[in-house]
């Protein structure tokens, strides 16, 4: 049996250009299909995209992804980060601000973690041993203070998105609360409002999902950390412009 032990580590203390992130062009063209074609045309598109994994396509076939059902009982979470996104900047909103958007996109009343939290356990009894609830609770102030002087946008969202869910605030929707922070910081950055739907591409590959935080907290190595962040967010905009565009999407 193993235990992770879970911790968002230093943000590094300075960030580099570096080379383009493979997302960046992707990403451009998703925001010019929501300017363009109007907010309702992304309103239910994160239910298409967990239909096309769970009838379209199956990375791992001897386990499909079950997430049509998942997203279906959820509330939807673009017209919620629609309605959100002038108003929780998450390098300046408060705790009370984010403990309201967590509730919209959980569907029940926030609940702040007061108690030691692990994950489930795995096949082989391994599980994850999340930070202590003094930690967890300064999650904000470490956003604020790492996000501006990190270079470009996918590094600001990449790093939200890891220390909201490895700080793990939150008895429940730790997961969505960190899709939400780093979507709405990745459109403040790139000038445009990009609601990509994370959800379901992070649930059909989620062994590499796992597998790069727990690389991240073991090894502290953000570039590493950033680039798989960056082929999330251009397979699920790769997906995303193919369905918009009405076309078919391998």
């Amino acid at each position: 049996m193993t235990v992770w032990h879970l911790r968002c580590p230093d943000a590094p203390s300075a960030s580099g250009a570096g080379s383009p992130f493979v997302s960046e062009q992707l990403l451009a063209s998703f925001a010019d299909q929501v300017a363009g074609g109007g907010i309702d045309r992304i309103f239910g598109l994160e239910l298409r995209l967990a239909y096309h994994y769970e009838h379209v396509a199956s990375p791992a076939p001897q386990r499909r992804p079950q997430s049509l059902r998942k997203f279906f009982l959820r509330p939807a979470v673009e017209p919620i980060l629609f309605s959100w996104k002038e108003d929780l900047d998450p390098e300046s909103a408060g705790h009370a601000m984010v403990d309201q958007y967590v509730s919209s996109v959980s569907g029940l009343l926030a609940r702040v973690r007061d108690q030691d939290a692990r994950s489930g356990k795995d096949e082989q009894g391994n599980f994850a041993q999340f930070p202590d609830c003094d930690d967890a609770a300064q999650y904000l102030k470490r956003i604020a203070a790492a996000v501006p002087t990190l270079a470009g946008p996918v590094r600001k969202a990449g790093y939200v998105f890891a220390e909201s869910i490895l700080s793990h605030p939150y008895l429940d929707g730790n997961a969505r609360l960190g899709r939400g922070l780093a979507l709405l910081t990745l459109s403040k950055y790139l000038g445009s409002f990009t609601p990509l739907p994370l959800g379901p591409v992070l649930m059909a590959h989620n062994d590499r999902y796992i597998e790069a935080l727990q690389s991240l907290a073991a090894s502290g190595n953000w570039e590493e950390f950033f680039g798989q962040f960056d082929w999330f967010l251009a397979e699920t905009a790769r997906l995303s412009l193919g369905i918009l565009g009405g076309k078919a999407v391998g």
